[in-house]
């Protein structure tokens, strides 16, 4: 039962499972929540979110945890986990595939194993953890994942980060959304059969979150 809300605003990096265990509630209870209808209907998942956006959160205080006065106290906790589930490409496309790789954070599971034949790779995070740097030892290939910081594909921000995920488009670029977005969304629609307009139209979106994977 979820009484009094409050809004809050979302930062980079944040998502529901995350907050949920920060402050202490119901993920599910608190996204079914009324207040929170508008931000649901917008988003396909609490757990992408966008800077800026609005959910309201419970008021109620962390409940604090039993001890006794002048005796020993022992607690044991345990951080939620959320899934990765990545797939590494090369300049070309190419898919990263058959390839070893290793996770050196802590509490990252698997924190080592291999890509498919597609070049994907699947680990559990605790929800803790906002960056996951996956290295190809083989390959001299690292990458530097961040966990909780993709916006939503219809967001500019979130079209962007897919374009430079998918090398269209350099990250250092991600301040200029004029000339080189446009050159970037254009390369996408020649390369994927679009009608090339240059611009996030609604076919561009939904090819660039089919290729990308989310």
């Amino acid at each position: 039962m979820v009484d009094k809300l409050k809004p809050y605003v979302v930062k980079q990096g944040d998502y529901l499972s995350k907050l949920a265990f920060i402050y202490a509630f119901d993920a599910e209870a608190v996204w079914d929540h009324e207040l929170n209808s508008a931000l649901k209907s917008a988003r396909k998942s609490g757990d992408m979110l966008a800077p800026g956006d609005v959910l309201y959160l419970p008021v109620t205080p962390k409940e604090g945890l039993p001890f006794t006065s002048g005796g020993t106290n022992r607690y044991k906790g345990s951080i939620p986990m959320v899934d990765v589930n990545l797939a590494f490409h090369d300049m070309d496309e190419k898919p990263i595939a058959n390839a070893a790789f290793t996770i050196d954070v802590p509490g990252v599971r698997p924190n080592s194993g291999t890509s498919d034949g597609d070049g994907k790779v699947s680990f559990k995070v605790p929800v803790t953890h906002r960056e996951v740097p996956v290295l190809f030892p083989d390959l001299n290939l690292i990458f530097h994942v961040r966990v909780g910081d993709l916006d939503p594909a219809d967001e500019m921000t979130g079209a962007m980060q897919r374009l430079a995920h998918l090398g269209y488009f350099a990250e250092s670029d991600m301040g200029n959304r004029d000339a080189d977005l446009a050159l970037a969304v254009l390369r996408f629609q020649r390369l994927k059969g679009l009608e090339e307009t240059g611009a996030l139209d609604a076919a561009t979106l939904e090819a660039l979150e089919g290729v990308h994977g989310t």
